[in-house]
C-alpha cells in the first residue's frame, strides 16, 4: 500500500493510522511515533474544513505521540506535541491528563544528567532529532556516521562526526535541530549534555 503514490490526504491518513497500530503491535515504537505524526500531518483537507479522523482519535493520537516521544527521550519534540495538544478541542481535560509527564520532562531538561537517545540510522541512513538543550555528543557508535548537521532557527553548520567530542550551540542559534547522516543500520547514542 505504501508503494501506491496516488494516494490523497484522507486515504494518507487511513494508511499511516493502520501502519501505527501496525507499529505499535510489533513493538516498533520509532515507527509508530513517525507514523503517527504522518496521520496528524495528513488529518485535515487542503482547506481544513473536513478532518478524516474525529476530535477524540485525534487527541488520543496526540497523547500516544507524547508517551513515545517521553519514551524514547525526545524532550523537545514531546514538548512540541504538548504545545499542538493546547490547540485541540478539549486540551484542558487532556493536558490534565499529561501534567504530571510534562513537569517530569521539563525536570529532566534542566536536570544535570545527561539525556541519552539511543539512535539506529536503519534502512534511510538519516535521523532527524530536535534538541531540547545546547550542547550534545555522540557514543558507542556502531557502524559510520558521516555528518551532522545543525540546524537552528537563524543558524546552519554541517560537522564531521567525532565521538566524545562535545557540539555546544549559541543560544543565539534558537531552537535547533540536528541531522545525521551515515551507512545504515549505524547505532549510537545521542546525548543531550548536561550544562556545565
Amino acid at each position: 500500500m505504501h508503494e501506491d503514490k496516488d494516494r490523497n490526504r484522507y486515504e494518507n491518513s487511513w494508511l499511516w493510522s493502520i501502519d501505527a497500530v501496525l507499529a505499535g503491535k510489533l513493538n516498533d515504537p520509532l515507527r509508530e511515533m513517525n507514523s503517527i505524526s504522518r496521520v496528524l500531518a495528513s488529518n485535515k483537507s487542503h482547506d481544513a474544513k473536513e478532518n478524516a479522523f474525529s476530535d477524540n482519535y485525534i487527541n488520543a493520537l496526540h497523547l500516544r505521540l507524547f508517551s513515545l516521544e517521553v519514551n524514547a527521550n525526545r524532550f523537545a519534540d514531546a514538548l512540541g506535541t504538548v504545545d499542538r495538544i493546547q490547540k485541540l478541542p478539549d486540551a484542558e481535560a487532556t493536558l490534565v491528563r499529561i501534567e504530571n509527564t510534562i513537569a517530569y520532562v521539563n525536570d529532566s531538561i534542566a536536570s544535570e544528567d545527561h539525556i541519552f537517545i539511543k539512535v539506529d540510522l536503519e534502512n534511510t541512513g538519516e535521523y532527524f532529532h530536535s534538541l531540547a538543550r545546547n550542547g550534545f555528543t555522540f557514543a558507542n557508535i556502531n557502524g559510520k556516521v558521516n555528518t551532522v548537521e545543525v540546524r537552528c532557527e537563524t543558524h546552519r553548520e554541517k560537522f564531521s562526526v567525532a565521538e566524545d567530542f562535545v557540539w555546544r550551540i549559541p543560544l543565539a542559534w534558537g531552537q535547533c535541530q540536528v541531522l545525521i547522516k551515515g551507512d545504515t543500520k549505524t547505532t549510537f547514542d545521542l546525548i543531550e549534555v548536561a550544562k556545565v
